[in-house]
């Protein structure tokens, strides 16, 4: 406790001076007695009367007096120390309960088999007694198992004999209120033995708003931000679950993969608020489709992942293939805009497919790109496809050599001879790209040019063979030979709107006639983007170039758009060409795609020749220009102009061998 304030000098000479008036006064009522005693005391000690007499006594024994008096009273304003221990004591018990009492966390007194004895304000709150003086009496008397019902697993049980929880005995768990309802806590136990016998101490935090962002943030870890879907990480643990429930059940699981068609051009032409909205809707239509057992996540960009599970067999994937077409055929509707997006789907099985989930995911990612590039809705993993598939995944790693090899004009053109029909006279080649890779050898064009329009390069690979061709076509007209120039242009550079302009400065840069130059697009590029690309067409027909639709018969032309084109040319695709001699389905599709060109006024031009035969039924059906193996091999310039040398004159057209009916 803390001292009283200290006793000014003045006072104890006032105090003296008052004792020795009250001892003066006192002790001349008791002078005989007094005398008597020192006289007695005098004898004793010196064997005389001492010489200075009663008087002096007398004063000497007030002052003695004076001082024990004095004494008495500072004693009684200074507390002895074990007093002061006492009342230290009493404040810090006092202090102690005021901390109990005003403590966030509740307090549970309990006794030895777990009964509620006591309760501090914060635990009758916390548990739905309300924080009043009688709260406590709601608590006392019921089992801790009745608040919080594992909390019993922290306690030792006398009639078992068992031993306290050893170390720290902390869990979170769940409490109950006395309306019933639950919340989270953490509960820690201790144990406190004195003379009364054992009690326990409960510790009851509420945890709700620790919990709530502890969940929060996982959510963040796991979700994708833009559309409240599982992100790739949460696929992947769910798909380990599913793996471990097949190999006990023998259940099987799907994954699919989904992948929107031109939403690049979305998020170009519209902006990427657009962009998201569509994805948000995306993943909303596909999610409405899945049972509570399936899952889908989104992996990023465009790209979505279905978990089926379980599911019993390919007809059952099928099935849902359908569904998500018919949800995706529905337009979509985006700020006042009315958007037509569709998709292409991929999937592998387990376990047929593979076994670990990464190449379960890579499979369907194959099975996706199969699909896209056949203009197909939606494919299974084939293993006789994934050569090709996995060889495409792999270079998709050499984005940056390639760009390389464009820098440094590594890549080179072969060039293959097209041919009049009628004259057997080589009229014009095709000039094609060609990449040998130090590692991989000979790429094909088809595989390194997808590269190159997913990784944005194809700007640069279309200008590169642009230039190229044109600087080859000004080469061959300066040195006398008078041949046209087919180059073929991705669906991607079709879209381009700076594309006529380019080709307007090569034109002029290198001296080139226009009608010596045909652009060959694909017929899936000409129906991807019709306003666009029609535009565009409409521009290079301008400047006098010729367009030839290459591949015809395998996209999905109509005659409405073929007939609004500025087109000059329809190229049969190979594989009707190549087997037409055998096949009379064949034969019936080559005749009446040369029979539809006439009737709109163009040239029918047949690739993949490769025998005289083939040829020869074309001479028949009234084919223009051919092209193919049996004619001539795509040959580097050098050699080309070897071979175009060394070909002799035009002969006798070949007569058909085979009886057309």
């Amino acid at each position: 406790m803390p001292k009283g304030p200290k006793a000014p000098k003045t006072w104890y000479a006032t105090s003296a001076l008052f004792s020795l008036a009250v001892g003066t006064f006192y002790l001349a009522g008791a002078l005989p007695f007094i005398d008597a005693g020192i006289l007695a005391a005098q004898f004793t000690i010196f064997g005389r009367p001492a010489t200075f007499g009663p008087l002096i006594a007398t004063i000497v024994t007030a002052t003695a007096v004076c001082l024990v008096y004095a004494l008495v009273r500072r004693t009684g304003r200074n507390p002895s120390p074990l007093r002061r221990q006492g009342d230290a004591v009493r404040h810090r018990q006092t202090m102690m309960n005021g901390a109990v009492d005003n403590s966030s966390d509740g307090i549970l007194l309990l006794d030895e088999i777990g009964v509620v004895v006591d309760a501090n304000p914060a635990a009758k709150q916390m548990l739905g007694a309300g924080a009043r003086d009688d709260g406590a009496q709601t608590l006392v008397g019921r089992h801790i198992g009745s608040l919080i019902p594992d909390a019993t697993a922290l306690m030792a049980h006398p009639d078992s004999g068992a031993a306290p929880v050893p170390g720290i005995r902390r869990r979170e768990m769940v409490a109950q209120r006395l309306d019933e309802s639950t919340f989270p806590v953490e509960i820690t136990m201790r144990e406190l033995s004195n003379d009364g016998g054992t009690w326990q101490i409960a510790y009851v935090r509420d945890i709700t708003d620790r919990k709530a962002h502890h969940e929060a943030l996982e959510h963040q870890a796991l979700h994708d931000a833009l559309t409240g879907l599982p992100n790739r990480t949460l696929l992947y643990e769910r798909m380990h679950d599913c793996r471990r429930r097949a190999r006990r059940t023998g259940d099987r699981f799907a994954v699919l993969v989904v992948d929107l068609n031109r939403f690049k051009e979305i998020n170009d032409t519209l902006g990427h608020h657009i962009g998201d909205l569509v994805l948000q809707q995306i993943a909303s239509r596909l999610t409405k489709l899945l049972r509570s057992s399936d899952m889908i996540a989104r992996l990023g960009g465009d790209e979505f992942a279905i978990l089926l599970s379980p599911v019993l067999d390919r007809f059952a994937v099928t099935n849902l293939s359908e569904r998500l077409k018919t949800a995706l055929d529905a337009p979509l509707l985006c700020k006042g805009l009315t958007l037509d997006v569709n998709a292409s789907v991929g999937a592998a099985i387990f376990p047929d497919d593979g076994t670990d989930m990464t190449e379960l995911i890579q499979k369907a990612d194959v099975a996706m790109y199969v699909a896209k590039n056949a203009g197909l809705p939606m494919a299974f993993y084939d293993e006789d496809q994934d050569h090709h598939s996995a060889r495409h995944l792999t270079l998709m790693s050499l984005t940056g050599e390639l760009g390389r090899a464009i820098e440094r004009e590594e890549l080179e053109l072969h060039y293959q001879p097209k041919i009049s029909i009628p004259t057997n006279e080589v009229i014009g080649v095709e000039s094609l790209v060609r990449w040998r890779h130090p590692v991989y050898g000979f790429v094909p064009a088809d595989e390194f040019v997808a590269v190159a329009e997913h990784t944005g390069l194809i700007h640069n690979l279309t200008e590169w063979a642009l230039r190229s061709s044109f600087e080859q076509c000004a080469r061959w007209r300066a040195a006398g030979i008078d041949l046209t120039l087919s180059v073929n242009l991705s669906a991607k550079t079709l879209q381009d709107n700076d594309l006529p302009q380019l080709i307007e400065n090569l034109l002029d840069g290198y001296g080139v006639e226009p009608k010596r130059l045909i652009l060959e697009f694909t017929e899936g590029a000409i129906t991807a983007d019709t306003e666009r690309c029609r535009a565009n067409i409409v521009r290079l027909a301008e400047y006098g170039l010729k367009i030839s639709i290459d591949d015809f018969g395998t996209g999905y032309s109509s005659l409405a758009c073929l007939k609004a084109l500025p087109v000059h040319e329809l190229k049969i695709d190979t594989s009707f060409v190549r087997d037409m001699v055998d096949d009379e389905d064949h034969q019936t599709i080559v005749r009446s795609t040369i029979d539809l060109a006439h009737n709109l006024g163009l040239t029918a031009s047949a690739e993949g020749v490769e025998s005289v035969e083939t040829l020869a039924l074309l001479a028949v059906m009234g084919c223009d220009t051919a092209q193919g193996y049996y004619i001539g091999m795509p040959l580097p310039v050098s050699d080309f102009e070897d071979w175009l040398r060394a070909r002799q004159a035009p002969t006798e057209v070949p007569r058909p061998v085979a009886c057309i009916s």
